[in-house]
């Protein structure tokens, strides 16, 4: 007799060793001992036993719930007695899907989840579909049933289950699930179909719609999102953590309407330093020169020392984490310092003394001319003032 397999139980190895084999039913009583499981799988990799009992002691795992030890004994089993184990499994592991018991039938999604990979292509994809039906007739109460739950499962089917998932999601059901497992689909088709279809949900049902679609929403990267994103930024009613993570999204999603819209943000104080970040994020130096455009000439609305605090932020924070070239990016804020552009010049004039060389100081002692205060800056020095400031850093640094 050839050596046993190394998981064998005792009372196994005796029934084998006697030189019987034992009887299904003598396997099925195996169940309910403590060793019981590793006893029978040691059954299905064995080639001495008929083909029957290995049958029958793979579906008694099942029936246990033993999902686990079956795909053990399956990976040690030849090739070929694995592949007629598994093709004659499927059928009464599709029959046991259908069934209303939904534990029962749970055991057998996680079996042929397992399995699934050792059948041929057509009964692959006619098992995968089983598995989508079954899971998305009733998927919140089917969700967690058995070892393996529906975010593990049906990712693994491919994007069979779009379509029906798409559908759960059009009906509000159990969004946080759905949405994880459609966000964790590559494709950018997937991404785009499942945000536009989110999007109809809350706009659809307005005030109405619930709390996790708006939470949830930003799980998608898709520039269909962009416009969607860029109006809840301008409602009041909007929380400023979602605002705060819709303004990242924007960045992230991109698309021909994100760098206007977050422009037209910076008109908006209590927006116009979150949008720049957001726009540099977006677009890097074009991102910053829209900034230095999109900046108002004066706002009577700052007092100080606001508007300094905000900016020398912005430009010690924000603008040395440019990936562009220095050169480029002292190129741009050169290219701002002008007195017509009060704002834009203050801004540009604080990141050269932080970041600038001397290159810079020609076009800084144009601007060391103007007289103009901002409202809002620290002890209400005139932007000359600022463009001296840089100059005497610029040469401080040697640079």
């Amino acid at each position: 007799m050839r050596g046993l397999p190394r998981f064998i139980g005792p009372l196994a190895a005796l029934a084998l060793l006697g030189g019987c084999e034992p009887t299904l039913d003598d396997v099925r009583a195996w169940k309910g001992l403590s060793e019981g499981p590793r006893q029978i799988a040691a059954i299905i990799p064995d080639g001495d036993r008929s083909p029957d009992l290995r049958l029958g002691a793979a579906m008694i795992l099942v029936d246990l719930g033993e999902v686990f030890a079956l795909a053990d004994a399956l990976k040690a089993t030849p090739d070929s007695d694995r592949q007629s184990i598994v093709e004659n499994m499927l059928p009464r592991l599709l029959a046991l899907l259908k069934v209303d018991d939904v534990d029962q039938a749970a055991k057998a999604k996680d079996a042929l989840f397992y399995l699934g990979g050792y059948l041929p292509a057509a009964k692959r994809d006619k098992a995968g579909k089983s598995i989508i039906a079954w899971a998305t007739a009733d998927f919140s109460g089917r969700f967690a049933a058995g070892r393996t739950t529906l975010v593990q499962v049906l990712p693994d089917m491919g994007t069979a289950s779009v379509p029906a998932l798409l559908k759960l999601l059009a009906e509000g059901e159990a969004i946080p699930e759905v949405v994880k497992i459609l966000s964790s689909f590559e494709s950018q088709a997937v991404h785009d179909e499942a945000a536009t279809t989110l999007v109809g949900l809350i706009d659809g049902l307005g005030e109405k719609a619930p709390p996790e679609a708006w939470s949830h929403v930003d799980r998608f990267v898709s520039p269909k999102l962009t416009p969607f994103l860029l109006a809840q930024l301008k409602d009041p009613d909007v929380s400023a953590e979602l605002k705060d993570r819709y303004f990242d999204h924007v960045a992230t999603c991109g698309g021909p309407e994100a760098a206007p819209g977050l422009a037209k943000l910076m008109a908006q104080r209590d927006m116009r330093w979150i949008a720049a970040q957001a726009l540099l994020a977006l677009d890097d130096l074009a991102g910053l020169q829209r900034v230095l455009k999109s900046l108002p000439t004066l706002d009577k609305g700052y007092r100080a020392p606001e508007l300094s605090d905000e900016i020398s932020f912005f430009c010690s924070k924000t603008v040395a984490q440019l990936k562009a070239s220095k050169a480029a990016v002292q190129a741009a804020l050169v290219g701002a310092l002008s007195a017509a552009r009060p704002t834009a010049a203050a801004t540009a004039a604080t990141c050269l003394k932080l970041h600038g060389a001397s290159e810079a100081i020609p076009a800084l002692q144009l601007l060391a001319r103007s007289k103009t205060v901002l409202p809002g800056w620290k002890g209400r020095a005139p932007v000359g003032a600022l463009a001296q400031e840089a100059i005497a850093a610029i040469r401080q640094r040697g640079e």
